[in-house]
């Protein structure tokens, strides 16, 4: 794969977006993200993942761990509500805007117009960044890469769906929004495998092609190798113990693999370790927090 051309570095965007293969720890580092960047300034975290994950695990820890509550808020934003809102904007009768909202009519309309819901979360994401104090950072807890592009890419075709009125104003609003990488840029996290680094990869061709800048990448559950070769083969007696340090040579080696591809296609990489709990405690954000901001913020 030919290497690209080198982008030049920004700066640490008032807007982070963070995304990623399910299943690679998007929420936990939207969330020690978050953390590490309120030591330095005030943060909102914003979710906008269906599952809710990141609410629900990490508020209260957050919380506790922030304490200066004025450095931190978070908002959850969802489909529906967005659309909700967007219609009672425009119809300032709210008798009338609900009746539209259960029509069957206005259903054909947003069948019509795919991706609008995502389009409006989007802009209010847009709104939230402008109505904040200029030293205040946004992360955004986004849904899986697939969705995520498809959500940063349709401004452009609501804008030629909706050639004027409000939407198109709106549109464009959002694409310049978007192509300003002081204002906005994405984070892609995954974890040392393969189907994650080619899902990685292709999420930041497609970043690329449409203009928006990206961030540094997150490597997600790196474990470190704690044996060479030359120990494990004197392991042989102790057959269980051998299997163990070899799988985690195997997931030292996968990681070390998975960084360097990325190197190659211009990405660079913060790695974030293994945590090994069945739940995560307040320690382990902080720990994760402790690397972004040495890594990522930091740098």
């Amino acid at each position: 794969m030919p290497r690209p051309p080198a982008k030049p570095a920004i700066k640490l965007p008032h807007v982070i977006f963070v995304t990623g293969k399910g299943g690679t720890g998007k929420s936990t580092v939207a969330a020690a993200l978050a953390l590490a960047l309120s030591r330095r300034n005030r943060v909102t975290l914003v979710e906008l993942d269906p599952r809710q994950t990141m609410v629900n695990a990490f508020a209260s820890i957050i919380d506790s761990s922030v304490g200066d509550h004025q450095r931190f808020a978070r908002t959850q934003l969802t489909r529906r509500g967005e659309l909700e809102a967007f219609v009672e904007s425009i119809v300032p009768i709210k008798m009338i805007a609900r009746r539209m909202l259960q029509s069957r009519t206005f259903g054909f309309v947003t069948t019509a117009l795919p991706g609008l819901e995502a389009f409006l979360m989007l802009d209010r994401v847009r709104r939230i960044a402008f109505e904040a104090p200029p030293r205040e950072f946004i992360v955004v807890d986004a849904p899986a890469t697939g969705g995520a592009i498809e959500m940063l890419t349709v401004a452009d075709r609501v804008r030629e769906m909706a050639p004027f009125g409000t939407l198109h104003r709106l549109a464009g609003e959002v694409v310049e929004f978007l192509h300003t990488p002081e204002r906005f840029a994405v984070t892609l996290t995954l974890r040392p495998e393969e189907l994650a680094l080619r899902e990685t990869i292709t999420a930041a061709q497609s970043l690329r092609a449409a203009g928006i800048a990206y961030t540094k990448t997150i490597l997600n559950g790196v474990t470190s190798a704690l044996f060479s070769a030359a120990e494990i083969a004197q392991l042989d007696q102790l057959p269980f113990h051998r299997q163990f340090a070899q799988i985690r040579r195997v997931q030292a080696e996968s990681a070390q693999h998975v960084q360097s591809e990325l190197r190659e296609v211009g990405l660079a990489t913060v790695r974030l370790p293994t945590l090994y709990r069945a739940s995560l405690e307040r320690e382990d954000l902080e720990a994760l927090a402790d690397v972004l901001e040495a890594e990522f913020i930091a740098r």
